[in-house]
């Protein structure tokens, strides 16, 4: 039983894409998300949108969840949401992120 519960959590971690989390900080400090700089954000955003997408959520609701996310973390995001990618960009205050 036990063989066949290590080939089984073997097989399903095969088929998932790693994510390099660590490559996506820039400051190298711990800091909450609303002290991160614009990427960072910018790039929890973008995930919130592309994991919603990737779900078979609607563009209208991925959008919203996207702009709830964007305003709780004090950024204006513009996105274009097709059938299966996201384009979008994000302000704070004078600068941008795509």
């Amino acid at each position: 039983m036990d063989k066949m519960m290590k080939t089984k959590n073997k097989r399903s971690t095969d088929i998932y894409m790693s994510i390099p989390w660590h490559d996506y900080v820039t400051s190298g400090k711990e800091v909450t998300i609303r002290n991160a700089s614009l990427s960072e954000k910018a790039s929890v955003i973008g995930r919130v949108g592309i994991s919603l997408l990737a779900c078979g959520s609607t563009a209208w609701f991925v959008r919203g969840s996207m702009s709830s996310v964007s305003r709780a973390l004090g950024v204006t995001c513009v996105a274009d949401i097709g059938i299966v990618s996201i384009n979008f960009t994000c302000y704070e205050g004078h600068a941008f992120s795509r």
